[in-house]
């Protein structure tokens, strides 16, 4: 389903929507295979350092996938762990077993070794349902929008072609990624 700026419908109407329809996606194995593989040719994955990925909870697109090849390439990686109810920061690890149930129940890093935001180079991020013009609609607590606002590395949103909306209304704290990718497109 398709909304417009005109038809005024609040973001909570447009998550219920696209989690069902991320929910009831069809060959997802094969479609992150294919999202994995458009992220691994880009330039900007392979000369990246440090890369901050999620572990998919749910119906969240699997980055098994991005996550091993970031290891098998010696990249740095890490995962966001939530501090408080507005912040969360990214923490190096070294393989998955580094990672434990955290706030959410997302798959948290358990180490110390924090990563300074200056120094990603490439941050995937997931979310509910992202548009053609880049906007993000996320699950509404805004720690990717509040820690993305300091920074300037590469980010990358990835979801289903499913996911992608004619229209995401918009705040002002919202962040635009600087790509979206699915399995059929690649939006810059």
């Amino acid at each position: 389903m398709f909304f417009k700026k005109e038809d005024n419908i609040e973001k909570k109407q447009i998550r219920k929507l696209y989690n069902r329809i991320r929910t009831e996606e069809k060959d997802r194995d094969i479609k992150e295979k294919e999202i994995s593989k458009r992220i691994i040719d880009l330039d900007i994955f392979k000369e990246a350092k440090v890369v901050a990925l999620y572990f998919g909870k749910g119906s969240e697109l699997n980055t098994d996938i991005l996550i091993k090849e970031c290891f098998k390439q010696g990249k740095v990686v890490c995962f966001p762990k939530v501090i408080d109810d507005y912040n969360m920061e990214f923490y190096k690890v070294s393989s998955i077993y580094d990672l434990a149930l955290g706030k959410f129940n997302i798959m948290e890093p358990t180490t110390k070794d924090i990563i300074n935001s200056k120094d990603i180079d490439l941050m995937i991020i997931p979310g509910i349902a992202f548009d053609n013009k880049l906007n993000r609609l996320g699950y509404g607590k805004g720690y990717y929008d509040h820690y993305m606002k300091k920074n300037t590395y590469i980010k990358i949103g990835i979801c289903f072609e499913s996911q992608i909306a004619f229209y995401i209304p918009v705040d002002k704290h919202d962040i635009k990624m600087d790509m979206v990718i699915t399995e059929k497109n690649i939006y810059k």
